[in-house]
């Protein structure tokens, strides 16, 4: 094999042209999305996907007449990710077939596997979609240092947060010093941060800090995680947010004290202004109690991803056109096993 530099850069070539060629970098936030599916795009492909719970093994790829990639159920979805990209790396690459060990993929030091990872970590985060969505979330080079703005953007992305740390570190070019206090963050206490004293997330749980600019984009969640939902309204011109719709759908939902109005007076009136309204919303405890081997699990699943609309209004004039919307686009995800669901046959 070339040099690590030349491996790597023909990994990330690989990587964009696989993007091009499935007209992700083109469509992909126009779709509402921001996660690259890195399973369907093996799909797509041509690669047989199975889900097993492989000891001591994160996955593998089969080099075969039609090729196939294992990935273990024993890991989180985010690593799950990771590994699949990984193997798919390998079949990009033209690689042998391959087991990958915790220790073969987290720490390389075949130049095969470490090619393999280049080629992972540009396809799941590959700087053009760093960018669209800092650009789409209105986030500056300085927000980019914050953990907490880091740890929302893994969530978004799928991915883990120390991928997204090296991967965000990586495309400011940041220093060892400026480096290390950003990968060394932990998740945990970033979560609870942002709920403060409404509760404890579970460990294997994230916490969602969604704003206007979340509007109508997919949030793929797992379905024990919490939404921060913060929405500016204008109490001082009647308008409050309704998030009846979100009731009926059966999230549950607790709302923080909003922050008081804007004073009023002959000297410092204001008219319309805005104060910021939170929301901690989590999924219907169908969705939350579901397990994979319920019979009716798909169709829970599909029956609960849905879009959620929230409508800031006046209460006593509902017929009248809001002073704006939200969409919670909400799909929840689940730990697969099997064949791909893609790629099973109907019964």
């Amino acid at each position: 094999m070339a040099d690590e530099y030349s491996a790597r850069l023909e990994a990330h070539a690989e990587a964009a042209r696989v993007h091009t060629r499935l007209g992700l970098d083109s469509t992909l936030l126009q779709r509402g999305e921001t996660r690259i599916d890195v399973f369907d795009a093996a799909h797509q492909l041509g690669i047989t996907v199975a889900f097993k719970p492989l000891k001591g093994l994160l996955g593998a790829y089969l080099k075969e007449e039609e090729p196939g990639m294992l990935i273990s159920t024993l890991r989180p979805q985010s690593m799950q990710r990771f590994t699949g990209a990984h193997e798919l790396g390998h079949h990009c690459l033209r690689h042998a077939s391959n087991l990958d060990s915790e220790a073969s993929l987290l720490h390389p030091d075949d130049p095969i596997e470490k090619q393999a990872n280049h080629f992972a970590s540009a396809f799941l985060l590959p700087p053009w979609l760093l960018r669209a969505v800092a650009i789409q979330k209105q986030i500056v080079r300085g927000d980019l240092l914050n953990p907490g703005v880091v740890y929302q953007l893994a969530l978004r992305f799928g991915c883990s947060y120390v991928a997204t740390a090296i991967a965000i570190a990586n495309l400011l070019k940041l220093s060892a010093q400026q480096r290390a206090p950003l990968v060394k963050a932990k998740p945990q206490t970033i979560k609870l941060n942002e709920l403060g004293a409404e509760g404890v997330p579970p460990s294997k749980a994230d916490v969602w800090v969604l704003n206007e600019r979340d509007d109508n984009m997919r949030i793929h969640a797992g379905p024990r995680d919490q939404f921060v939902l913060r929405l500016k309204e204008r109490p001082s011109a009647g308008y409050r947010w309704d998030i009846s719709e979100a009731r009926r759908a059966g999230f549950d939902i607790v709302e923080r004290t909003p922050a008081a109005a804007p004073a009023v007076g002959p000297e410092n009136t204001v008219y319309g202004a805005q104060r910021e309204r939170t929301f901690i919303l989590q999924a219907p405890q169908a969705v939350r109690d579901l397990k994979s081997d319920d019979e009716d699990f798909l169709n829970t699943l599909e029956q609960y991803a849905s879009v959620v609309g929230l409508r800031q209004q006046r209460p006593w004039d509902r017929n009248s056109e809001p002073a704006s919307t939200f969409r919670l686009a909400y799909e929840p995800t689940y730990q697969p096993s099997g064949l791909l669901v893609q790629q099973r046959i109907p019964s």
